[in-house]
């Protein structure tokens, strides 16, 4: 569960998870202070990290050496607001062609990525 706070500091936002503290903010350019990520900058990484970790998974799994993964997800909004994401992958290691197709299908089983493609939301007072 994530607890957010705002106060009288323009959208600079404390945000706990767990045991866990994060500062959120916005660009000083929309009225914030620049002092941690934006909002959607935190799903970004949420997603690419989470892709990272299950294709870890799936590797140590199979034993197959990844070297040093990265995922990049990248939040693409078109002209009507709609938003779609870009993952990309690479690595410093050489994979089969085999085992890319197959990481690639395993990208797609990450828990946000499942979470990003239901699409369902609800808010609610407490």
């Amino acid at each position: 569960m994530a607890k957010a706070l705002i106060s009288q500091q323009n959208y600079y936002t404390d945000v706990e998870l767990d045991s866990y503290r994060v500062h959120v903010d916005e660009p000083k350019n929309v009225g914030g202070q620049n002092l941690g990520p934006k909002p959607t900058e935190l799903l970004d990484a949420a997603l690419a990290s989470c892709t990272a970790i299950t294709l870890k998974m799936y590797a140590d799994r199979k034993q197959w050496e990844l070297g040093d993964l990265y995922v990049e997800a990248k939040r693409i909004v078109n002209t009507k607001g709609e938003s779609t994401f870009r993952i990309s992958l690479s690595t410093n290691v050489e994979l089969s062609d085999e085992q890319k197709d197959k990481l690639l299908e395993i990208a797609d089983k990450c828990p946000v990525h499942k979470i990003l493609d239901q699409n369902e939301m609800k808010t609610s007072w407490i």
